[in-house]
């Protein structure tokens, strides 16, 4: 130990250290620094955090959606002011009037690149905003164009034996919830919209991962 002080002491008497020394030291440095990027998987760790990101989107919005209705007895794009005239009061997104997404067929889709906000009068996220139960500038952040952030809002007519449940999904993009995804349909794919869980129940309940028979599930709140 010593010895190992009076190399790091600079002036006259000190030994210093040698190339192969600091060679040695920068060496063991970037063994340990790669095994340590090799332990965390940094992409994962993106991924995970743009997932959370969506999770956290997604629960917002569905929120502001369930205190829209309590307020006015009627969801955002069913009302007289923020809805389509067409379609007052009605409670599924019909595909004739707004714009609903080919995968999931089911889905409006909110985000992305394929997505094109309704025409001015037609557009129930601004019914969201202009009743401040979100903030315009969380909608916008929603809107952006070339967002990578897609979310898919399912809401099913009401009827005997249907979910009629408002349910806001998303791709997942990383691994740990992809394969949360996939645990998520094994339990209840029965009561998730039909596009969230795209294998067979039977798929499912054999203990499906990830990537063996299944890869286009969503992630879906509540």
């Amino acid at each position: 130990m010593k010895k190992f002080v009076n190399k790091l002491r600079i002036g006259p008497g000190s030994g210093g250290f040698t190339m192969i020394e600091l060679l040695v030291v920068i060496a063991v440095i970037g063994v340990l620094a790669v095994a340590v990027l090799s332990s965390i998987n940094p992409l994962e760790q993106i991924n995970k955090g743009r997932d959370t990101k969506k999770r956290s989107n997604a629960a917002q919005l569905l929120n502001a959606i369930d205190r829209f209705y309590a307020i006015h007895e009627v969801f955002p794009w069913g009302h007289a002011t923020y809805g389509d005239p067409t379609i007052i009061n009605d409670d599924e997104f019909p595909s004739g009037v707004y714009t609903v997404e080919a995968t999931p067929a089911d889905a409006y889709l909110i985000g992305g690149p394929d997505y094109t906000a309704p025409a001015s009068g037609d557009d129930w996220l601004t019914g969201l905003s202009g009743t401040d139960e979100v903030k315009e500038s969380f909608i916008n952040q929603l809107e952006a164009a070339g967002s990578t952030n897609s979310l898919y809002v399912f809401k099913a007519a009401e009827a005997p034996g249907i979910d009629d449940s408002v349910y806001i999904c998303f791709t997942p993009s990383s691994k740990a919830f992809e394969q949360q995804a996939v645990d998520e349909c094994t339990l209840r794919k029965s009561l998730l919209p039909g596009s969230a869980c795209p294998q067979a129940q039977g798929d499912y309940d054999s203990g499906t991962t990830f990537g063996a028979g299944a890869s286009d599930e969503l992630i879906c709140l509540p």
